[in-house]
C-alpha cells in the first residue's frame, strides 16, 4: 500500500507539473482515475468466475486476508504511520518548491528560450510557451 500511495502521489506530481492547461490537466487526472479503477474492475471480475475457477479462488481467498492495524507502532517515540505520512507530504512540497522556485527565478524560461530578449519582470506573464520578444528559439 505503501509503494502503491507513494507511486500514485509521484505521478501525480508529474502530470500537475508537466500539463500546460486546465484542460490538458483534467484530461490527464480523468485517465489516471479510469487506470486506478481497471484494477478493481479485474479483481471483481475475477470474484465473479470470468477469469477462470483457478483465479477466482485466489480472488475469493484475497478477499479473506485481514490485516493487523498497527497505527500506534513507534519509532524514535514518534507514531510511525503518521511521520512517514508527513515525510512524504514534506518531500513533495519540497519538489514542488524546487519547480516554483525554477519559474520565479526565470531559469526554466531561458533554458527554452535562451535568445529571447524581453524584461525580467514579464517572464510571468507569459503562458502561452511563445517567446513575445526579440529572437524566437527552440518554439
Amino acid at each position: 500500500k505503501l509503494l502503491e500511495g507513494t507511486s500514485v502521489m509521484f505521478v501525480t506530481f508529474v502530470i500537475i507539473i508537466q500539463s500546460e492547461n486546465i484542460i490538458e490537466l483534467f484530461k490527464d487526472f480523468a485517465a489516471m482515475a479510469i487506470i486506478s479503477e481497471l484494477d478493481d474492475v479485474a479483481f471483481n471480475l475475477a470474484t465473479h468466475g470470468y477469469f477462470g475457477p483457478k483465479l477466482k479462488k485466489d480472488a475469493d481467498k484475497a478477499q479473506k486476508i485481514k490485516f493487523e492495524d498497527k497505527s500506534l507502532i513507534k519509532c524514535c517515540f514518534l507514531p510511525l504511520r503518521p511521520t512517514i505520512l508527513f515525510s512524504l507530504f514534506v518531500a513533495m512540497i519540497g519538489m514542488y518548491m524546487v519547480v516554483v522556485s525554477g519559474q520565479l527565478s526565470g531559469t526554466y524560461f531561458y533554458a527554452k528560450f535562451p535568445t529571447c530578449d524581453i524584461p525580467f519582470q514579464s517572464i510571468s506573464k507569459i503562458g502561452d510557451g511563445t517567446c513575445d520578444g526579440g529572437k524566437k528559439c527552440c518554439s
